[in-house]
């Protein structure tokens, strides 16, 4: 089971706990509690509300752990994840393709993996912002913008647009986004999904020509692809 977490963590997935006592130190450079649990299906689905980082054993991921950690990922699209394995050209690549941030070769070289977290952490704790035409989203200060005109949007309207935004023009569905909130909040029904789409239209209505939001028949919703002709993500500088 995953232990207790501090302000700032990092979970670690591995089985061989002699592993554990060769990383605690390069974690405490960098002022990180380290958790520790052997357990792939261990890793909470909104992982980033928990943890700064996540660091796993790359041969763990068998075929079902593999598709579990996809849907990790899909989940927290900015949060650094560092795999750790075997001194091996396919098995990197392999991790990467799967959205792994690093990858640190065996044995672990403590120094190196130090200056790793600490470029890895800082990068992905920069602002994000996503600039879509004149649109402006900021995920650090919950902010969302039209033609520089701040629209007011509550807690889950603001995270339901992160989410379509982050998929970037992919549908997706009432029932991810409905335990999307699970995570982030509290788990909401079908109908409380189309409402907040239905808010979030109606406070766009007036500042934008065509709808931001689309609707897919009995599946779920998306933005409209049309606004990513001009999409920018800009991670800015700490």
């Amino acid at each position: 089971m995953v232990s207790r977490t501090s302000e700032n963590s990092a979970l670690l997935v591995e089985k061989n706990t002699d592993i554990l006592k060769v990383l605690k130190p390069c974690f405490l450079h960098h002022e990180i509690h380290l958790v520790y649990t052997n357990n792939i299906t261990d890793i909470p689905v909104s992982i980033s509300s928990k943890y700064s980082l996540l660091i796993l054993d790359i041969t763990l991921l068998n075929s079902i752990n593999k598709e579990y950690f996809k849907k990790v990922r899909e989940q927290n699209l900015f949060l650094p994840i560092i795999a750790i394995g075997p001194n091996n050209i396919s098995d990197a690549i392999n991790a990467f393709n799967i959205g792994i941030s690093l990858y640190h070769s065996k044995p672990i070289c403590c120094e190196l993996l130090k200056a790793q977290i600490g470029q890895l952490t800082s990068f992905f704790n920069r602002k994000v912002i996503f600039e879509v035409g004149n649109m402006i989203i900021d995920l650090a200060s919950k902010s969302f913008f039209v033609k520089n005109k701040k629209i007011l949007l509550t807690y889950q309207e603001f995270h339901l647009l992160a989410l379509l935004m982050s998929a970037k023009g992919h549908i997706v569905s009432r029932d991810y986004i409905s335990k999307y909130f699970a995570g982030k909040h509290e788990e909401i029904s079908y109908s409380a999904v189309d409402t907040l789409v239905s808010r979030i239209r109606s406070k766009l209505k007036s500042h934008i020509k065509e709808p931001l939001i689309q609707t897919v028949y009995k599946v779920g919703y998306r933005i409209n692809a049309g606004y990513f002709k001009n999409l920018h993500i800009e991670k800015s500088q700490l």
